[in-house]
């Protein structure tokens, strides 16, 4: 494995990873681990990727291939939306 300095970290983020790690039961050294593994994974997973997101789109358009979108007309509706009413509404006690 391989080891890291970082020099120059303000003393409320030191104190911070302290109090971090003391309510997670770790180390400050192994809860720098999980904090830059998670960020690391989080980064590279992240579902919001260009990559995922292709990925998704070539799923979901194998999944439903076999469908005839020709049969999946949905008629506009001609009636207007009605009004919401936001008054209070009357007691009847």
């Amino acid at each position: 494995m391989t080891s890291i300095v970082v020099r120059n970290l303000e003393e409320e983020v030191k104190l911070g990873l302290k109090e971090r790690a003391r309510r997670n039961g770790r180390s400050m050294e192994a809860e720098v681990r999980a904090i830059l593994g998670a960020a690391v994974l989080r980064t590279e997973n992240s579902p919001r990727s260009e990559e995922a997101l292709a990925s998704l789109g070539a799923r979901m358009r194998a999944r439903f291939a076999h469908i005839d979108t020709e049969e999946l007309v949905f008629p506009r509706s001609t009636e207007l939306a009605s009004g919401v009413d936001f008054s209070e509404p009357e007691s009847s006690l």
